[in-house]
């Protein structure tokens, strides 16, 4: 058994050397991305004007994939090293479809296959809802369900400057807090590699954005967030571990719901999400990332205030993410209304 090393030093050594790495790492996939002119053009379905390097979150990749082997092998943890593997695997994919549009159908392979080959590492995975425990086949079944959206969901929200990196990083400590508390050290490595790799990256990827995370990037760390999930299933507040991107899990998934109510074709780009539209409607990239990250914070705090409480955890996460809905509802349906008159007045001025 090997002794415990991590400790306050050793913590801040990780976090300041994948830091340091990231934004290091950033720099030279940015080079990369403009020798070989993998740039993201703007285009109607777009929420920037001038075209920008993307692939940049490949410097998460490595860091977060070598850390996971070395904890892996140093902690003889196989689920860390098919984790490892596995992200590799999503990663690759999204990297070439920054390079060239890879079929949908591949990548919904590949995504299904790695969470699969998570799940396989966890075959004690049990869902207790309100106290009573649903039957292993379903946890399953819901568990690759969840993890595939979770790679999806977090390349659907990486759209302005900022937003998928910062959501990150407070992922990376919250995790690294949780996983703290419960002393879980491999978990804990992970967690503030995450969140090091991640604060490298948005050092570029803040507003104005040098480089965007693209594809390999943002499935990559959707991934990891579903691995970091499954990790903490002898936590307490496992449930809890998500709530930094909350806002964007509700976001991001009322958003789909509401296109395939309204017949639209849901799975193709599209400027719907209301991160998008506040855009579009005159707000800064900065502005509404950080409105985001106050909201994650504040649902974060809120949720885990109320679970440390009779009205339990999961009872405490649906009332967040009832107010959250409640506010994707009133925001979503404000700004279509607004955007639609400003469209119009566009139009009518055109035609006059």
């Amino acid at each position: 058994m090997n002794e415990p090393i991590v400790n306050w030093g050793v913590l801040a050594a990780l976090f300041v050397a994948t830091a340091a790495l990231g934004a290091a790492f950033t720099f030279l996939f940015r080079r990369y991305a403009v020798t070989r002119s993998v740039m993201d053009i703007p285009n109607s379905r777009s929420s920037h004007a001038t075209p920008v390097p993307r692939g940049g979150g490949m410097s998460i990749v490595v860091l977060v994939t070598v850390v996971s082997l070395l904890v892996g092998l140093y902690w003889q943890d196989r689920f860390f090293l098919s984790a490892g593997v596995a992200g590799a695997m999503v990663a690759l994919v999204g990297w070439f479809d920054d390079h060239k549009p890879v079929r949908a159908s591949i990548r919904l392979l590949i995504h299904i296959s790695a969470v699969a080959a998570i799940l396989w590492q966890a075959p004690d995975l049990r869902f207790v809802v309100m106290g009573v425990e649903v039957a292993s086949w379903i946890a399953k079944m819901a568990s690759l369900l969840i993890g595939v959206w979770l790679i999806n969901l977090y390349n659907f929200i990486d759209g302005i400057d900022g937003m998928a990196g910062a959501h990150a990083f407070l992922v990376g400590l919250w995790a690294a807090a949780l996983f703290w508390l419960a002393y879980i050290e491999p978990g804990l490595a992970m967690a503030v590699t995450i969140a090091g790799a991640s604060l490298g990256f948005l050092f570029f990827n803040w507003s104005p954005a040098r480089v965007f995370m693209g594809d390999g990037g943002s499935g990559f760390l959707g991934f990891w967030f579903f691995v970091l999930l499954l990790y903490a299933r002898s936590v307490d507040v496992t449930v809890l571990l998500l709530m930094p991107i909350s806002v964007l899990v509700v976001d991001a998934t009322a958003t789909l719901l509401w296109r395939m109510a309204r017949g639209e074709r849901w799975y193709t780009a599209h400027r719907e999400h209301v991160y998008q539209k506040l855009v579009r409607f005159g707000f800064s990239h900065r502005s509404v990332t950080l409105a985001y990250v106050a909201i994650s914070v504040a649902a974060t705090v809120i949720a885990y205030g109320l679970a440390g409480t009779s009205v339990g955890t999961f009872q405490s996460i649906a009332v967040v993410a009832l107010f959250l809905v409640v506010g994707w509802a009133g925001v979503q349906w404000l700004t279509t209304s607004r955007l639609r008159d400003k469209e119009n007045d566009g139009l009518q001025t055109v035609d006059e």
